[in-house]
């Protein structure tokens, strides 16, 4: 009985630290975005490689992130939220929808309003998620988006975790002010 109590508590403290969900190289972007004013590939330590765009802050537009995430645990994953960012961070601009498909559908003719999945262990799912900016942003401010929000569960432990995205978008109403 002892062993079985421990076994579950050893467990539950490896679920509480799990992180299977990757964004997976290779797929992500802000693609064809007339808002876009600059792309840059930006090389960090190590292996670590992503693109910074610039764009224009425009009030009652949208723009289109795209990125993809694999299941890389043992067990599957699933999925319960993505991008649903804190109120307090949300200062301008909101996710006003998330699409996404699974494996072996991966292209943006499959993509479906999101709604609660299980990934399997190697599996891929490709996300497009639209941002709205809703106001118009103060002389000097500047908007970056890097990190994204999951929730997830494993077994019987829920969590949330923020993945980077490798596609860093930097915007002001000023072009060059916050590169």
């Amino acid at each position: 009985m002892i062993l079985v109590a421990g076994g579950s508590v050893a467990t539950t403290m490896y679920l509480d630290r799990f992180q299977p969900l990757q964004l997976r190289t290779g797929a992500y972007g802000l693609p064809g975005s007339d808002l876009i004013l600059r792309e840059v590939q930006v090389h960090g330590s190590g292996s670590d490689q992503y693109t910074q765009y610039e764009i224009h802050w425009t009030r009652e537009r949208t723009f289109r992130l795209f990125f993809a995430l694999t299941n890389e645990g043992p067990v599957p994953a699933t999925l319960t939220g993505v991008g649903e960012f804190p109120r307090d961070f949300l200062r301008g601009w909101s996710v006003s929808a998330v699409r996404y498909t699974i494996e072996p559908n991966i292209d943006t003719e499959t993509l479906r309003p999101f709604e609660p999945f299980t990934l399997r262990p190697d599996q891929i799912a490709q996300f497009e998620i639209t941002i709205s900016m809703d106001r118009d942003l103060r002389e000097g401010e500047c908007f970056v988006l890097a990190d994204l929000p999951l929730r997830f569960q494993a077994l019987w432990v829920e969590r949330e975790e923020w993945v980077f995205l490798r596609s860093v978008v930097v915007a002001s109403d000023q072009p060059g002010l916050c590169w």
